[in-house]
């Protein structure tokens, strides 16, 4: 039985559950203070059940078109730009396809409102800031309806721009106003995404091509065919927009760009800025990526000239496009295609420019490094089980060093799930914190393989291993969402049982409410919520004791010296467990988010709960 092995201050079944019914009576069985504020439906007499239920529903959606109307009204009440912005716009979003006029003309009042904040002489600098990202994010949201409308007002709000701070706005937040519209017009969208490129092309080009491929494979490959003509005709000034350009046609995995930093010996050294992509597929279009090597070696041959003409050549530039054509050249013989290029000519031009810029051996040999490594393993990280590290620890003298690298080794080992190695290693480290570090993560990830292959016993054993409540937390609430996929209903409330069991352990009041708000949601997602009322309540009364809860979703952050990841229970969050409630007890859900004391959080949970029933 999962309770006995699960967690060791159990002794028997019959401790397990005394100690859960004291658990329900004490922490969750509390009298639910929101209860007289519940508006309940009276139904009709003299109706049919259908017509009943019927009047219900319109009567829902009638109350939460009001709610949603009183979250607009009051969001003038928080300070925050930002934060009022993203209320504002989920709201709107709601309200759209039942008040299309009342949701259009608050985007454009909002607008305008932050607009006259923007430009006002009591605005401080970092305040301008502030409104900009907002002005952003709620034409992102208008865009998502009406993308003509959002980019003149974009357009407006750039001219304030230059008659105040003498700046532009950036290619990216332009784009991600196209990116918005992508499910309301895509032909439109990448027509706003084709005049982005005239000013550059943001690293965000590569996972918008691929999501407008996704919907208009057509329109995709016109708009890249777009950014090809200006790459051929020199219009697109920096290697690093022709590398992105690179990422997407060879259906690369990750958008790597070499990024230069300064050396022990102030030498320039490169490393790699890499953000994940999801081609649609993994076929490459044979055609247009020729194209793009056509383009490419045009754009290349004018780079080689210019730096030629500039006398002492720029090491970072050259460090950048040398790159670019280590990759190209690796590309144009792997696929058997040249683009009418001699890309061996074009190699050793760069080549010699590099040894003018004087950028040292081993600085060109990790950009050739990664170079073929994107090319033929479509990745730009090594897995080696920590072979790199460990043999570069063997060569330091400096004592802080040898351990950095033996702990991103043992690290590299546990994440290739070679466990039995990284445990030899982790005995010889003289540092009882970071051997305690480093065993609680192995403990962490063997506990959720043992969950990928419902190897329950084992779980057990490794999470008795792990000593802290929010990281033990992290592991029972994963561990019922497992047993809840795998049939086990009985094995999946037990494991929730005992989180809750945790949860006074969390010493983080945040980090507390978050727990109670994932255990809500995913009660509320299973067929028996005979007790979810309870927890909801105690969640709510969670939520008002922690200042600092966002009602974004449960997490932990794993750290092992100057490396720590972030592990979330995704989707779990504030607005996720109010609309599963209100899909369930509409009254319920309204009475809880009432008695929420943090306006943005309460108009979360109103909004979320709104989206159930419209």
């Amino acid at each position: 039985m999962v309770s006995l092995t699960l967690c060791p201050v159990f002794d028997s079944c019959q401790i397990m559950r005394t100690r859960i019914s004291v658990l329900l009576l004490t922490a969750f069985l509390a009298p639910a203070g929101v209860a007289q504020d519940k508006v309940r439906d009276k139904p009709k007499s003299g109706t049919s059940e259908t017509t009943q239920h019927k009047a219900e529903e319109v009567q829902r959606k009638a109350q939460a078109i009001d709610i949603l109307k009183g979250v607009v009204e009051g969001a003038a009440d928080i300070p925050e730009a930002r934060t009022r912005v993203i209320v504002l716009s989920a709201a709107l979003d709601l309200l759209w396809k039942h008040d299309e006029a009342y949701a259009r003309a608050n985007f454009i009042k909002s607008a305008a409102a932050l607009s006259d904040k923007f430009t006002s002489e009591s605005t401080q600098k970092s305040e301008r800031a502030e409104i900009r990202a907002a002005i952003g994010a709620l034409l992102r949201a208008f865009g998502r309806h009406d993308v003509q409308a959002a980019a003149r007002l974009l357009d407006k709000f750039q001219n304030l721009l230059e008659g105040t701070s003498k700046d532009n706005l950036s290619p990216s937040e332009r784009l991600a106003l196209a990116h918005a519209s992508l499910d309301t017009d895509a032909v439109q969208s990448a027509a706003l995404a084709a005049k982005v490129l005239e000013a550059g092309v943001p690293g965000t080009f590569p996972s918008y091509l691929n999501e407008l491929e996704q919907r208009d494979a057509a329109t995709a490959t016109a708009l890249f065919r777009t950014a090809l003509a200006l790459l051929a005709g020199n219009r697109i000034h920096s290697p690093t927009h022709a590398t992105i350009l690179s990422t997407y046609i060879f259906r690369e995995s990750y958008m790597s760009i070499p990024e230069a930093y300064e050396g022990r010996d102030g030498s320039i050294e490169f490393g790699t800025f890499a953000s994940p992509l999801s081609p649609p597929n993994r076929e490459l279009n044979r055609e247009l990526a020729a194209a793009y090597l056509n383009a490419s070696g045009a754009y290349l041959h004018a780079q080689a000239n210019l730096i030629e003409q500039l006398g002492d050549p720029d090491p970072h530039r050259v460090g950048l496009t040398f790159f670019l054509v280590k990759k190209l050249v690796g590309y144009a013989q792997r696929l058997g295609l040249d683009g009418g290029q001699n890309w061996a000519a074009i190699d050793a031009k760069f080549t010699i420019l590099a040894e003018r810029a004087r950028l040292g051996e081993q600085a060109l040999s990790g950009l050739t490094t990664v170079a073929q490594r994107i090319v033929t393993e479509n990745s730009v990280f090594r897995f080696d089980g920590g072979e790199a590290a460990f043999a570069a620890a063997e060569k330091t003298k400096d004592p802080a060093q040898r351990q950095e690298l033996l702990i991103a080794g043992i690290r590299q080992l546990i994440e290739e799930d070679k466990y039995a190695e990284a445990v030899q290693k982790i005995a010889d480290l003289r540092d009882d914190k970071f051997r305690d570090q480093l065993n609680t993560y192995l403990s962490f990830r063997m506990a959720e393989t043992s969950l990928k292959k419902s190897d329950w016993d084992n779980f057990n054993a490794q999470i008795n291993r792990v000593s802290s409540p929010r990281l033990r937390t992290y592991l029972l609430l994963s561990a019922a969402l497992a047993a809840r996929e795998a049939k086990k209903r009985k094995m999946s409330s037990e494991f929730l049982l005992t989180a809750m069991a945790s949860f006074s352990k969390i010493e983080e009041l945040d980090a507390r409410a978050a727990a109670l708000v994932a255990t809500t949601g995913i009660l509320y997602e299973t067929a028996d919520a005979s007790w979810t009322a309870q927890v909801l309540t105690e969640g709510v009364n969670a939520i008002n004791r922690a200042n600092k809860y966002d009602g974004k979703v449960y997490g932990v952050m794993i750290e092992m010296s100057k490396w720590q990841v972030w592990r979330p229970l995704a989707k779990f969050d504030l607005s996720y467990c109010f609309e599963q409630t209100a899909k369930r007890d509409w009254t319920d859900a309204l009475a809880a988010a009432q008695s929420i004391e943090s306006k943005v959080l309460r108009s979360h949970a109103y909004i979320a709960a709104c989206r159930a029933v419209l």
